[in-house]
């Protein structure tokens, strides 16, 4: 085997099946499935499945989906790691940390393996299907959790002597808030512009707690 299939879960079980029923087919030997489950309960599909030699599961107590992937990429026994959007790369965590940041580790891997001289491959046969579970009241926070990440990992760039590639990925972020407010005025929508001042709120933190953290 050379590689791992992680899996990062918390209350979905519906969802989990159907991920859990595609793979076990293709075990044989071939892979392994790493499941770190962060359910309020031990999930109840992950209790009634027999668990083959190449099926492992983590509860963990804590909370985020950065967190879960670097818990599964130091657990994996393989040198690489497939999940969603990431993989097992380098010796340090990926994102701004999971400990103060809730996101961007798929970042900050896309953007070390481009620097290092990696290639990546865009092929239109593999689709990846994101079903969008939160109520439109969530999305605010949801969002500006995702930018506060994204400005933490630009400030760890920065802070670690990137100076032109922090700064970079940080006016991304700047563009990324100032578009959703011109898109909250063209719409005339409420939601977009609550939306907006999640983004600035978290791009402000974000920077704040990353420029002066020591990395």
């Amino acid at each position: 085997m050379t590689f791992t299939v992680a899996i990062c879960t918390r209350n979905r079980s519906e969802i989990l099946r159907a991920t859990l029923d595609a793979l076990e087919p293709q075990l044989d030997g071939r892979f392994r499935v790493l499941v770190v489950d962060q359910s309020d309960a031990p999930d109840a599909e992950l209790l009634r499945r027999r668990e083959p030699p190449e099926f492992t599961v983590i509860r963990d107590s804590g909370r985020g989906l950065s967190r879960a992937r670097n818990i599964a990429w130091r657990s994996a026994q393989d040198p690489w790691v497939v999940h969603d959007r990431a993989a097992r790369w380098l010796g340090r965590a990926l994102g701004a940390g999971p400990t103060l940041f809730p996101s961007a580790e798929d970042m900050d891997f896309n953007y070390r393996l481009l620097r290092a001289g990696g290639v990546a491959f865009v092929t239109p046969r593999v689709r990846a299907r994101h079903e969008q579970w939160r109520a439109p009241h969530e999305l605010g926070q949801h969002l500006g959790g995702y930018m506060e990440g994204w400005s933490g990992f630009a400030m760890k760039h920065l802070r670690s002597g990137d100076l032109l590639g922090g700064l970079w990925l940080w006016h991304w972020g700047l563009r990324d808030t100032a578009r959703m407010f011109g898109s909250a005025a063209k719409r005339r929508s409420l939601l977009r512009l609550r939306i907006a001042a999640y983004k600035a709120a978290g791009l402000a933190r974000g920077t704040w707690r990353g420029a002066w953290r020591s990395w």
